[in-house]
């Protein structure tokens, strides 16, 4: 369900396949490399591709009725696939797809670890900006203070 719910966040609608995708033994074919991959599956809907973002693009395709099964983002670290990954019991020969999450996860973490140490330093930089305006500001005011009180 979240490949679909991805799918329709990203603006595609989804379409009933005609007999349903349902067992542990249908082919995909990875759209990237090439490969073909034994899935395990249940589902009767899948996300209509030609409807589809031009941020996204196909990563699986279900080699037997031609329907989508992963779809996956050009510049983002999101992809998402329609068939069971985890495939146990069954086939296990998309178990990698973990691996790549993960991975995704980590760099992803890092890229958002360095943008918010660079944005603390950017807003620790102004709030020092700040503080300094206003002890200039209470530093004036002590000033003008004593000096009218001394009058």
């Amino acid at each position: 369900m979240g490949h679909q719910l991805l799918g329709l966040a990203s603006g595609a609608r989804t379409i009933k396949v005609k007999h349903g995708n349902r067992g542990n033994d249908i082919p995909c074919t990875n759209m990237i490399t090439g490969r073909f991959y034994i899935t395990s599956q249940n589902h009767g809907y899948a996300i209509d591709t030609t409807t589809l973002s031009e941020d996204y693009m196909k990563l699986f395709i279900n080699a037997n009725d031609g329907s989508n099964e992963g779809i996956i983002h050009k510049m983002f670290p999101i992809f998402s696939v329609q068939f069971h990954p985890e495939s146990t019991p069954g086939p296990r020969d998309v178990e990698h797809l973990f691996d790549v999450f993960v991975d995704n996860v980590r760099e992803s973490n890092l890229v958002l670890l360095r943008t918010f140490c660079q944005g603390m330093c950017c807003h620790l930089g102004r709030l020092q900006e700040k503080v300094n305006a206003v002890k200039s500001f209470f530093s004036a005011f002590n000033d003008f203070f004593f000096f009218h009180s001394r009058i």
